[in-house]
């Protein structure tokens, strides 16, 4: 046996190495995880010309295109999904979104830079897209950013096992046809077709120089037969256009010699062909065979074969289109591009068809050149332990000699592993506790990470009623919602991103998409539950929008698949740490003014704004319950005097709605009474509310004052103060509606709903303001409590050793959970997850006196002056990097002395490992 002395100098040892690496910035992935990046042309492309300053003939932002899987327009063109969204999806990775989506810099699952209407060549529509080499410069930046961000090693890793998607030479072959471009009287279709090879050969060794290996390309379609070109033909007879076929096949030809060219000059080079030519010929000739009605006639356009690319009734052709019944019908979506159905089958072979030996060239599924091996991604810090020593440290090296000296027997193990391991004891050892330490994995996110749960209306739906049964009252994934920021109609009720936006990206977490979006399953950053149209209770809207009680069961069914994906101990402490912004109310004192609603009738204002209140509290203690702690909610605003309830009042007068205000003003005022009471019933419940009334009132009455230059009249709508809902023309009031020419201008974007320029100043506010805006917390305070430096972690680990050193008690008293269940050192508060074992000669430490020692009382009660606060700026910015309460620059004298310096025979034994301040 070792001294309990030296098996605790192991300990403070493995703290005193893992303190100073601080690996906190690190991305830990699956090992058989593999990146996909993707280069091309429209095939591919899943809304990168949103972002460019091009025509809206190489655009795919408008409706019908994402009406079948989307259910709104995302810039790929087709009716939903393409072929890099199928093959992330066998992969195992989140669809990726093109590079130029604003605040996409997720690389490590892959990047699209595809482009509609590029080409291999910078000749072909020059200015308008992005070609390939352009598409090359933008991968080398985002590689750049990658070992900025992971280090040298991991990104080699990352890019060495990647998968490089291309599909290009589409619109190559394509322009001389369609524009005046004499290329063809140039070079001969052979030396025009090398042009475009050898320019793709030169990306391809870019690439390769920069670590890829594994590439999977496209052959080119029978462009010749595609709708769009056959309605070029003169005199629209059913044949195809052979000229172009032509240099297809020579290009597919041509492709399928250089590929194995290169594979036998750069070492580890790996590829697939994907036959398009005769998968697309097969259900062009024969559609019924594979499932389809119409292989000739695309389902949105115009003139013959619906070829001419008038689909949306924004392109240079006109803005007559026909679209046809039942799109999953067709093979052709629109002039030029397959349905979703097509790609769908077409991906499903270039995942895993086998090679056609009848073809020159093949299709090979990806997933064969998917050699990930075993390689597991490490933290750049990561820092390994070996373990030398007897029984206290063995985890079973002893069941593979010959000894009696074995633990590989029942009841050995039963705790925790549920069978003998071959440690002497019934669960884990100390190595086993402290191996898990360190380390940081995808389900973690790094000990800083919290995720964001979102409930409510639609000032913080992204787009959940895109998916729902909702009329189109309801839903804002019409132009020209969108426009400012997102480029296309997401399903935001403004023009760009909403509050949960900018406080997702505050707290470095990705833009979090609505719950209900097809194949988002990344819970671990949070989920958007929130609903356009929703209330607290059921009665508002019923059947139209996804009411509270509803949005709370998905959260449980989200709960279920977390613990399902994590574990009981990873979901528990992800759901601790989370952030719950709610904003609900709105809809539920708006209705009874806009409907044939009785219900003020049957109760009074004091009575009904309770019904509300209690709906949502006892929502609140359901998600408590799951493991919630921590809640912002923001409060009304003066409901009464957006332009929506303004051109409801007769003569229209430039006063509010004051019926309407005043049940803002009680809720607001029931809430801020609730809250406490549900902060001493609920231990460990914590809580901000962002004033919205008073954020509104200002910017309506001032809006000059803050960079505005209307309050009252909304950007899009019509009638007085565009307060009519028409915004779009797709609303029951009418399609009629006027739009401002600059929105920033507006601090109403529709009749209901602010600018993204409001919600923007309001989310600043949320996240950093001071207590007259948010209190008693700003969420970037509520977002740290329970987080603690890595470094802080470990003083503890220090801190435990050294007291068990000095008192030698073996004999420990242990707390239950629910006694014991949070470490505390000011603002900070950490989720210790399991029992904790105290020394039997514990001594607390209680603290009185003035503010010298306060870490952060005075934050908590009405005291008469701000002078008595230390809630500001600057104060904390040393060590806690935001304002606790604490009248210093960081830590006061309790919290800096050092007591593993303490002697056996010091005055004082002190333990923090619980304190009372």
């Amino acid at each position: 046996m070792m001294s309990l002395r030296f098996h605790f100098y192991i300990l403070v040892l493995y703290a005193c190495i893992i303190i100073p690496t601080q690996c906190l910035g690190n991305i830990c992935l699956p090992k058989e995880h593999v990146a996909l990046f993707i280069f091309g042309d429209s095939i591919l492309d899943a809304g990168n010309n949103n972002y460019i300053n091009t025509t809206t003939d190489f655009q795919a932002n408008i409706w019908p295109y994402g009406e079948t899987f989307f259910k709104y327009s995302t810039g790929r063109p087709s009716d939903g999904r393409l072929i890099p969204d199928f093959i992330a999806e066998y992969a195992n990775l989140p669809l990726i979104p093109p590079y130029l989506h604003p605040g996409y810099n997720r690389y490590i699952d892959g990047a699209n830079f595809a482009s509609a209407g590029s080409g291999a060549l910078d000749e072909t529509r020059p200015g308008l897209v992005i070609d390939l080499n352009t598409q090359l410069k933008y991968f080398k930046k985002m590689e750049t950013q990658l070992r900025q961000n992971l280090g040298e090693k991991e990104v080699k890793e990352l890019l060495f096992k990647a998968v490089y998607l291309i599909s290009i030479g589409n619109n190559d072959y394509f322009v001389p046809f369609t524009s005046n471009s004499s290329v063809l009287q140039s070079y001969s279709r052979e030396e025009y077709v090398n042009m475009v090879i050898g320019n793709l050969t030169t990306v391809i060794k870019e690439i390769y120089k920069k670590g890829g290996r594994k590439y999977a390309f496209l052959g080119l379609p029978p462009l010749g037969c595609v709708p769009f070109a056959k309605a070029l033909k003169p005199g629209n007879t059913d044949a195809c256009m052979e000229e172009i076929t032509e240099l297809v096949k020579l290009h597919n030809k041509a492709l399928s010699e250089v590929l194995p060219k290169l594979q036998s000059e750069l070492k580890g080079f790996k590829y697939s062909i994907a036959d398009l030519y005769t998968f697309l010929s097969e259900r062009i000739d024969n559609p019924s065979k594979y499932g389809f009605m119409e292989g000739k006639i695309a389902c949105c356009g115009s003139g013959p074969y619906r070829g001419l690319p008038s689909c949306g009734g924004k392109r240079s052709v006109g803005s007559e289109y026909e679209i046809c019944g039942k799109t999953s019908d067709y093979v052709f979506f629109d002039a030029a591009h397959p349905t979703e159905k097509a790609y769908q089958q077409l991906s499903e072979l270039i995942w895993s068809g086998a090679p056609n030996v009848k073809q020159t060239y093949l299709i090979v599924g990806i997933r064969y050149i998917l050699d990930v091996g075993n390689n597991i991604c490490l933290p750049k810090e990561h820092v390994a332990l070996f373990i030398f020593g007897d029984s206290i440290l063995d985890v079973g090296n002893n069941n593979y000699i010959t000894t009696y000296l074995q633990a590989n027997v029942s009841p050995y193990g039963k705790s925790f592993f549920r069978y003998p391991t071959g440690r002497f004891s019934n669960g884990r050892l100390i190595p086993d506790f402290i191996g898990g330490a360190g380390a940081l994995d995808e389900t973690r996110q790094g000990l800083e990470h919290v995720a964001l749960f979102i409930f409510g209306d639609s000032i913080l739906d992204a787009g959940n009623n895109n998916y729902i049964n909702a009329t189109t009252d309801l839903q804002a994934n019409i132009w020209p919602y969108g426009e400012t920021f997102f480029k296309y109609s997401t399903g935001r009720a403004s023009d760009g991103r909403l509050i949960s936006d900018f406080i997702a990206e505050y707290a470095n977490l990705p833009l979090i998409p609505p719950y209900l979006h097809p194949g988002y399953n990344r819970y671990i950053d949070g989920a958007n539950f929130a609903s356009v149209g929703a209330g607290a209770l059921d009665e508002t809207r019923p059947g139209l929008v996804i009411d509270l009680n509803t949005q709370i069961k998905y959260f449980k069914n989200m709960e279920t698949q977390l613990r399902q994906k994590l574990g009981e101990k990873e979901a528990k402490e992800l759901l601790f740490k989370a952030v719950y912004l709610i904003s609900i109310g709105y809809n539920d004192y708006l209705v009874p003014f806009t409907s044939n609603s009785s219900v003020l009738q049957s109760y009074s204002r004091e009575e009904y704004v309770n019904m509300v209140i209690g709906n949502l509290t006892t929502v609140i203690k359901e998600i408590y319950k799951e493991g919630g702690r921590k809640y912002a909610f923001l409060g009304l605003p003066p409901l009464g005097c957006v332009p929506l309830v303004k051109a409801l009042k007769p003569r229209n007068t430039d006063a509010c709605m004051e019926e309407i205000t005043e049940l803002a003003k009680l809720h607001n005022k029931a809430l801020s009474k609730v809250l406490p009471k549900l902060q001493s019933e609920l231990k460990g419940f914590k809580y901000s509310i962002a004033d919205l009334y008073t954020f509104f009132s200002e910017r309506i009455d001032n809006p000059s004052k803050y960079g505005f230059m209307e309050g009252k009249i909304a950007c899009c709508g019509s009638g007085p103060y565009r307060g009519l809902p028409s915004c779009g023309g797709k609303r029951s009031v009418g399609s009629e509606y006027e739009i401002c020419r600059k929105t920033s201008d507006y601090v109403f974007f529709d009749a209901a709903h602010p600018t993204e320029k409001a919600y923007q100043q309001l989310s600043e506010l949320i996240w950093s303001g001071a207590p007259n805006v948010i209190g008693p917390y700003n969420l970037k305070a509520l977002t740290r409590f329970g987080m603690m430096s890595l470094r802080f972690h470990f003083y503890i680990l220090v801190l435990y050793a050294c007291i068990i050193i000095q008192t030698q008690c073996l004999d420990n008293i242990c707390l239950p959970y629910e006694e014991a269940d949070l470490l505390t050192c000011g603002d900070s508060i950490l989720d210790v997850g399991n029992d904790i074992c105290l020394p039997k000669e514990h001594v607390a430490l209680f603290i009185f006196g003035d503010s010298i020692l306060d870490v952060g009382n005075n934050n908590h009660i009405n005291t008469s002056t701000a002078d008595l606060q230390a809630n500001v700026s600057p104060y904390g910015k040393s060590f806690f990097r935001f304002p606790t309460g604490r009248f210093s620059d960081g830590r006061l004298i309790p919290e800096i002395y050092n007591i593993c310096k303490l002697g056996a025979n010091s005055s004082i034994s002190t333990s923090w490992l619980q304190s009372v301040h």
